[in-house]
């Protein structure tokens, strides 16, 4: 049985394994023949991605907060004031809850997407400030904080949490396309594969011959 690994090669800067075939590595970007030419998009970046990976994280909370804050009054301020009666006290701090709940589920998923990764101190922080949001809300309705009743931890809690359900929406949805891509280089090399196979009358050893070729070929 013919090995399809042994026509493939990995990629010295990422590891990734890949058909011979092509010049560049799939995943990274890096010559496989001249990986020092001052022309690699990878070398010309390398600072740039550095930097980026070095402040991505703060970016994604400062990004999860600002869209909890933007979507939460976004949500909440039209609601209150299309009410002409007056409202409970209750149904007002619900509204609140539901407003910051959306705001900080939105705002866990930004963080996640651009953290590129689960982390729940992120997801935390995000939850946080959309409680001190919460407080800043009820202030300006009451002009004091409300008492720490089991009602107010509740609400607090469900705005902590949407933040999490949010990551998680988000983390799943990365795991998701992370597979599919994986899958599809897959097919793409066992297609090339097969497609040299048809080619010369489904004969491996044939097949196995002009790789080798075309390796000895290839340039040092």
């Amino acid at each position: 049985m013919t090995d399809h690994h042994s026509n493939q090669i990995e990629c010295a800067h990422c590891g990734t394994s890949f058909y011979y075939e092509l010049n560049e590595c799939p995943n990274c970007g890096v010559n496989v023949y001249f990986p020092d030419d001052e022309n690699n998009p990878v070398k010309r970046n390398g600072l740039l991605t550095n930097l980026v990976n070095e402040f991505r994280l703060p970016f994604a909370i400062l990004a999860g907060w600002t869209v909890a804050t933007v979507l939460g009054f976004s949500i909440y301020l039209p609601i209150r004031f299309a009410f002409t009666a007056p409202q409970s006290d209750l149904m007002i701090y619900i509204w609140i809850v539901l407003s910051l709940s959306l705001g900080t589920f939105a705002g866990g998923f930004v963080f996640v997407r651009i953290a590129q990764k689960a982390v729940n101190l992120g997801c935390l922080l995000v939850g946080i400030f959309g409680v001190a949001l919460a407080i800043l809300m009820t202030l300006n309705e009451w002009g004091s904080v409300l008492p720490l009743s089991i009602g107010t931890l509740v609400g607090w809690g469900v705005i902590v949490a949407a933040s999490f359900w949010g990551a998680n929406v988000a983390d799943k949805m990365m795991k998701e396309n992370l597979i599919n891509d994986l899958f599809s280089q897959a097919v793409s090399h066992t297609g090339l594969y097969e497609n040299l196979l048809a080619k010369v009358g489904h004969d491996p050893a044939v097949v196995e011959r002009l790789i080798e070729h075309e390796r000895q070929r290839a340039p040092k």
